[in-house]
């Protein structure tokens, strides 16, 4: 077990919205719950593979108190358009009006088809006492 901040395992929320997967018109990924993230600086990751006959995929962050309706646009957590294949984009979000419920991706496809998948990162919140057993914010006293 790591002590070390580095450690990214240790404090990372990761959830695929869009398994990797051919898609050949626009997909909304599943809704994957950043509760555990709070208002903390969220990152889409999008992976595009293979293409065919294609022209650009575009694909943007959505939220829901739910998970299921209502769901609405995160404002400016839009990747620009990715045009070839094998690319790799990150597009930072923040949800300014509250904690965040469910998030998912959503991808507009211009062309046939192509290979993507969208992770969801961010931080978790982290407990002012993480790590310390006394139940304070200091380390306990050594004597």
């Amino acid at each position: 077990m790591s002590t070390q901040f580095n450690d990214l395992s240790l404090v990372a929320y990761q959830a695929q919205t869009i398994v990797p997967q051919s898609i050949s018109g626009n997909t909304n990924g599943t809704a994957v719950n950043m509760a555990s993230v709070g208002p903390n600086v969220g990152n889409m990751l999008v992976s595009v593979g293979a293409v065919n006959t294609f022209t650009s995929v575009t694909v943007k962050v959505q939220q829901s108190a739910d998970g299921s309706t209502g769901w609405t646009d995160i404002t400016n957590a839009v990747g620009t358009a990715i045009t070839a294949a094998n690319s790799v984009q990150i597009v930072p979000f923040q949800n300014t009006t509250g904690t965040y419920n469910y998030v998912r991706a959503v991808a507009t496809l211009v062309g046939t088809s192509c290979l993507i998948s969208v992770v969801m990162l961010a931080e978790q919140k982290i407990d002012q006492n993480f790590g310390f057993q006394n139940g304070t914010a200091q380390p306990p006293a050594i004597n």
